[in-house]
C-alpha cells in the first residue's frame, strides 16, 4: 500500500511567496500614489463642503454667512453675522477646520496668491467675495482656491455661478 498525503511542498510554497512578493512590490508606487492623491481629493472636498454648508445655513436662518479662508494657516471656517455685521475681533466659527501638512492653498485665479480669501453667502444662496471689512469685491465671482502640493495643482474649489452658489471640484 502507498502512503498518499496531501497538501504544498516547501518548493511550492516559496513560489507562491515570491510571486505575491514580486506582486505587492509593482503595486507599491501606484497605491502611493492613489493615497496622496486621495489627501488631495479630501481637502478639496472639505473645502467644497463647507462652502455648501454656508450657503444652506445663510438660507436656512435666513442670515449673512462667510467662509474664510486662510491659506498661510491651512485653516478655514465658517463665520454668522450679527445684524449684518462680522465681528473680525472675536469671530464665533460655527465649523472650522485645519489640513494636515501635506496639502498646500492658494488662491486666485492663477494660484499665484496666499492671502485669506471671505465668501459671503446671502439669505437668497448667493454668493460675493468680500474683504476683511465686508465690502464685496469686484469682480463679483470669488477667486479659486486650489489644493496643491508643493509643485503643482491637485484640485480647484471655485464658486461657479454667483447666482446660485454653486461650488465646483475640479481636476487642472
Amino acid at each position: 500500500m502507498r502512503n498518499q498525503e496531501s497538501g504544498f511542498s516547501l518548493m511550492e510554497v516559496i513560489v507562491v511567496l515570491a510571486i505575491l512578493a514580486i506582486l505587492a512590490a509593482m503595486a507599491y508606487p501606484a497605491f502611493n500614489t492613489w493615497r496622496e492623491n486621495a489627501q488631495y481629493r479630501e481637502a478639496a472636498r472639505n473645502i467644497a463642503s463647507i462652502l455648501r454648508d454656508a450657503r444652506s445655513t445663510a438660507i436656512t436662518r435666513s442670515n449673512l454667512h462667510r467662509v474664510v479662508i486662510e491659506p498661510a494657516n491651512r485653516h478655514y471656517y465658517i463665520q454668522a453675522a450679527v445684524d449684518g455685521v462680522y465681528d473680525n475681533t472675536t469671530p464665533v466659527k460655527i465649523r472650522e477646520n485645519t489640513l494636515n501638512n501635506v496639502v498646500t492653498l492658494r488662491t486666485g485665479n492663477g494660484c499665484d496668491q496666499q492671502g485669506d480669501v471671505r465668501i459671503e453667502f446671502l439669505p437668497d444662496g448667493s454668493s460675493r467675495a468680500i474683504n476683511a471689512a465686508g465690502v464685496p469685491l469686484i469682480p463679483q465671482l470669488p477667486p479659486r482656491i486650489c489644493v496643491r502640493d508643493n509643485s503643482s495643482n491637485r484640485f480647484f474649489v471655485q464658486i461657479t455661478a454667483v447666482a446660485t452658489g454653486r461650488v465646483e471640484v475640479t481636476r487642472p
